[in-house]
């Protein structure tokens, strides 16, 4: 009866199916036949579909440029009520909404390398909206940005094609943009990950957009208030505020993506820094960054630069001004010996992903200070009650000596290569000097992996 007497389809369910967005559909969708409207065929003026389902229809965006990788996602959506005759009408003007999951963008390098991987979108728009580039908004929940030389590459080909006013279409249009639960993940072309303290979000108003490609919004993206760990890196952040913006400084025309974040605090491992700020510039080549912040009474400044090749090495610098040496000395050796006084430093490490390979600095006091070595008490008590009393005195007026030291001045440098190092320690005050060699290795056997000469 529905058929006959109604002239209506209860539902079509459409599940599976594979849909080519190019330029086929855009020529159907924009009329490209004399006799393609719904209006043009009497007999089905009156016909209805009550519920028109689609499932996992799977989209591929058609991009015919020679190093370009398609786009492709899949569709859920369902539609009611679609009448032939006020199809046309109802369509183009009543707000749709589309989820499209699970997109991902590959580089057009290596199929196994991921650009851009979005979990969920939520398009609405209207099909009179799509027919003149005009879309009212987008919900982008989940995204990850994989900072790499493919993801730079992708933004100057967006550049280049806005330039291109021989290939170039019209600009699409989106009312409103809202990106949420964004993640960073930066590695050596986007296999290697190492996770930053940079989650974002985003909210944009009448955006332009040239191309899929051109995913730089017109606002910086938003690092929000969190609390982060990196237990691999023994790294502990808690974010305050901060930004990520595409191609930054506009006027400078760069290729290039900035993040400026603020911390209440980081600590690592043991050493912790509030009140801090970090700048990374990333790159087609790499990542440099400078970073500083308030440290035991003083305040610690420095950089890095990490390459995206040749298996992820990096550099580190860092240098202290004013720091108080009691404060960082109770950490660095608890109970063992203790520096007073504010001192400058400034050292340099070299690394490979969360490796350390080497280390090394130097160091000098600004006032006098007063050097304590509380370890030779244990030395003291621990003298063997075989020995006479002249070796007993000699040995306890030796060490009582070294134990406590006024000086005016203090400087030392130090290297560490993996498991061995070198401390160098010079004092000068009233009574003297005071040298220092101290040699560190892997085990506290003699002929372990690594000694020193005697």
């Amino acid at each position: 009866r529905g058929l006959l007497s109604d002239h209506e389809i209860a539902s079509v369910q459409l599940e599976g199916g594979r849909l080519l967005l190019g330029s086929a559909l855009q020529k159907t969708l924009s009329g490209g036949g004399a006799d393609s409207s719904p209006a043009s065929d009497p007999a089905g003026a009156g016909w209805m579909i009550r519920n028109l389902s689609i499932r996992q229809l799977a989209v591929r965006l058609e991009d015919k440029r020679e190093r370009a990788a398609d786009i492709s996602f899949q569709i859920n959506t369902t539609w009611k009520d679609l009448s032939f005759r006020q199809a046309a009408a109802r369509i183009g003007e009543e707000e749709q909404s589309v989820e499209i999951s699970d997109i991902e963008i590959l580089s057009p390098y290596d199929p196994l390398t991921k650009v851009l991987t979005l979990r969920s979108i939520i398009v609405r728009f209207t099909v009179g909206g799509l027919l003149h580039n005009e879309i009212a908004g987008i919900s982008v929940m989940r995204p990850t940005i994989y900072v790499g030389p493919d993801l730079f590459w992708y933004m100057d080909d967006a550049t280049q094609r806005a330039a291109d006013e021989g290939t170039a279409g019209p600009a699409w249009k989106i009312g409103a943009i809202d990106v949420s639960g964004g993640r960073l993940v930066v590695g050596s072309s986007g296999r290697t990950r190492y996770g930053l303290p940079l989650d974002f979000h985003a909210s944009a108003r009448d955006v332009a957009l040239d191309n899929l490609t051109t995913l730089k919004l017109q606002t910086a993206f938003e690092i929000p208030a969190q609390t982060t760990e990196f237990p691999s890196y023994q790294i502990e952040v808690a974010t305050r505020q901060g930004d990520l913006r595409f191609a930054y400084p506009p006027e400078k025309h760069e290729n290039n993506l900035v993040g400026k974040v603020f911390f209440d605090k980081v600590r690592w491992k043991q050493f912790l820094s509030t009140d801090a700020w970090m700048s990374a510039t990333f790159d087609a080549s790499g990542i440099n960054g400078d970073f500083g912040g308030r440290a035991y009474r003083g305040y610690v400044s420095g950089g890095f630069s990490f390459l995206f090749e040749g298996g992820s090495p990096w550099i580190g610098w860092v240098s202290g001004n004013r720091i108080d040496l009691g404060l960082l000395t109770d950490i660095l050796s608890p109970q063992n010996f203790r520096m007073t006084g504010p001192m400058n430093f400034r050292w340099q490490m070299d690394a490979f992903g969360s490796r350390i390979s080497r280390v090394k600095g130097r160091f000098h006091t600004l006032k006098p200070g007063q050097l304590k070595i509380s370890k030779l008490d244990e030395l003291l008590a621990k003298m063997p009650e075989t020995w006479n009393a002249l070796k007993k005195s000699s040995t306890r007026i030796a060490l009582e000596t070294l134990r406590d030291f006024d000086y005016t001045t203090a400087a030392g440098d130090f290297w560490f290569v993996e498991d061995q190092g070198r401390l160098g320690l010079k004092l000068q005050g009233p009574l003297g000097s005071r040298n220092f060699e101290v040699l560190l290795h892997a085990d506290d056997s003699p002929h372990g992996r690594w000694k020193s000469k005697p």
